[in-house]
């Protein structure tokens, strides 16, 4: 993703943390600059590379499908702002989950319940 939105980045961490967990399903996110620390060297033969926005020609040649890559690209519209960034990782993070087991459904209630009596209030599951 663009670097302007790192921000943004670190809500989609979150996001993959409340939603996934320690599950098999692991949320890696970087800006297009970040990816130059060998965030691709280890690969997972199920890992699927996500790119918002922005094309590099030179890191995309490596990137290919004959080279064990699976790589989506999903383009941002021109002057793109943190809002559209937000909607466009909750929409993809969305789909993700809803083709896998509902482990956030599952666990949420009973979470709620251990967080309440560690932080001495009642933290309901639904923000009002």
């Amino acid at each position: 993703m663009p670097a302007e939105f790192d921000i943004v980045r670190e809500i989609y961490l979150t996001k993959f943390d409340e939603i996934f967990g320690g599950k098999p399903i692991k949320g890696r996110a970087f800006t297009f600059g970040q990816t130059r620390h060998a965030k691709n060297v280890v690969r997972s033969d199920e890992e699927l590379f996500i790119n918002l926005g922005e094309k590099n020609p030179d890191l995309f040649k490596l990137m290919r499908h004959d080279r064990g890559y699976r790589k989506q690209d999903f383009p941002i519209p021109l002057n793109a702002g943190f809002g559209a960034m937000i909607v466009l990782g909750y929409y993809i993070i969305g789909n993700i989950q809803r083709v896998n087991p509902q482990w956030f459904k599952e666990s949420v209630l009973e979470y709620c319940g251990h967080i309440s009596e560690s932080f001495g209030q009642n933290i309901d599951p639904i923000v009002k």
